[in-house]
Parts: structure tokens; sequence; C-alpha cells
């Protein structure tokens, strides 16, 4: 069985973290989450410094990512775009991405984002011979497909239930609706499907940030903060940029940041192979 349905089966909603790299996969890791989840605009944003506007190919997306799952054992929720082409391509997309144990794709319906123009969805006809091929792209049968629509996040709040109920019916394993506006909205998304549901937080949104105990009580099964991490780095990255050009005398890292490091890097398992490497050697040279 996949992994997220097995941790969404204790009734609270699931969190994932978004991470963008190895370091960050792992830090969550030994945080105690139990999922993580990897998005393209943070990915974008850390790895090579461009806007989430589609500037990112299959290749150098595959790669970042596989980068970033090195760093932890945990089951990976990963923004699949819109599967990078067609239906070749979201095929390629699954069979690539379920190499590198992702446990669930997410493949969205919003068309790739161009400067100075509406945002705006892919005909439902064309996101539906997607999700198709995603489902039968699988070489293992209990990857999650999950189905994206963004037609609230394009204004088009009316198709937002008729998208879900439509990648319900297609054999979809979970549904994530992005730019609804309020409770309301996400209550009506749930009235409208059986299949787990996940609510995507991202503070600068002008979207519906609900907190933890609002899922659980409208019934969302898993929450998501995409950009939560990136955005607090890039906060705390600034502050000391700026204070070290104005010339201001940075306090030395405190220890537990060290301890914390140092546990992510797994620094005593590494030492423990070279004790073990050298005690071999002066065993056999005696």
């Amino acid at each position: 069985m996949n992994p997220f349905q097995n941790l969404i089966r204790s009734g609270s909603p699931l969190v994932l973290p978004g991470v963008h790299d190895a370091l960050s996969a792992r830090l969550a890791e030994d945080a105690g989450f139990q999922g993580l989840c990897i998005g393209g605009a943070a990915t974008g944003i850390t790895q090579f410094a461009l806007p989430d506007i589609g500037l990112l190919s299959f290749g150098e997306y595959r790669d970042s990512v596989a980068r970033t799952c090195a760093g932890t054992r945990l089951p990976v929720l990963l923004d699949a775009e819109d599967g990078f082409g067609d239906a070749k391509a979201v095929t390629r997309t699954v069979r690539a991405f379920e190499q590198l144990r992702i446990a669930g794709l997410i493949l969205e319906d919003l068309v790739p984002l161009r400067a100075h123009e509406p945002i705006s969805v892919a005909p439902l006809q064309e996101m539906q011979r997607k999700l198709e091929a995603a489902l039968a792209a699988r070489t293992h049968g209990d990857t999650w497909i999950v189905g994206r629509t963004d037609a609230a996040h394009a204004s088009l709040h009316e198709e937002v239930c008729i998208r879900a109920r439509c990648f319900e019916q297609l054999g979809v394993d979970a549904i994530l609706a992005t730019g609804l506006r309020d409770l309301d909205d996400m209550k009506r998304l749930r009235d409208s499907v059986s299949v787990p549901l996940i609510a995507l937080v991202v503070e600068t949104k002008p979207w519906v940030r609900p907190s933890l105990e609002q899922v659980a009580a409208i019934g969302f099964e898993i929450v998501m903060h995409p950009a939560a991490l990136m955005l607090a780095l890039t906060r705390a990255a600034h502050h000391t940029l700026v204070s070290l050009r104005e010339g201001a005398a940075l306090a030395p890292a405190p220890d537990p940041v060290q301890q914390v490091l140092q546990h992510a890097l797994r620094v005593r398992e590494w030492q423990q192979i070279d004790t073990t490497s050298s005690a071999a050697t002066e065993h056999s040279a005696g």
C-alpha cells in the first residue's frame, strides 16, 4: 500500500513540509515528520535562482529531485508540474520519478505562466488525457497519482468541483485544488468527492490558509507547506548577508545549531567507518 495511504489512516491531517535539497530533507526527517513534499517553485528558486514560470527542463528537475531525495528515507509527494508535455511526456515523467522512489506525483492543469498574461488552465479534456496517461504509466500500482486543479486560481471557481469529480472518476488517488478563497470553498470540495484531499498552504498567496484544526474539521487528509522552509531560509540568509555587508559582528553559531547540523550530516556514522577501517588495517598489518 502507498505510504501516504497508510499515514492518513490516523484520522488527523498529515503535515508535509516542502523541502528543496538534501539538507532540508534530512532536517525535516530528523525533526520527526513522516513524509515530505517537493515543489517546483522552491526547487527552481533555491537551486537555480529562477522564478516559477516554467523555466526548468524535465532533466534539470529530475536531477534536482534526485539530489534532494538522497537526503531522506521518507516518502515524498512530488509536484510533477504539468507532466512536462503531452501524454507521452507524462508517461516518461511518471516512470522516471518512480525510479527515484517517489511515492506520489501531483499533475496540474495550470497552463505555464507567461509575464503579463492572466492565469489559465488547460481544457478539461486535455487534463483527462494526461491523468489517464499517468495512471496507465505506473509500474508500481501503489504510486499515488494526484490530480491538481488551478481552476480557482484562474478565477473559475465553479469549475473546481466539476474537475475534481472528473479526476475522481478517472481513478486518481487524491486531489489538490489551489486558489480556494475560504473555508466554504474547502467544504464544497470535500462534499464533492470521496478521495483524499490535500490542502495547500502558501504564505505568499491570497488563498485560504486554514489552521490544522480547521483542516481536520473539514475533513482534508493532508496539509502541504511547499514554500514555508524556503521563505524562512531566504529571510534568514538576507538578514545575515545585510548584516555582513554593514560590518556587523555576527555571534558564533550556538551549540544546538552545530549539534543539529552534525547529526543531520551523520558525522558520527562517517567517523565510525573511518575507525572500523583503520582498525582493520592495523589488524592486517599486525
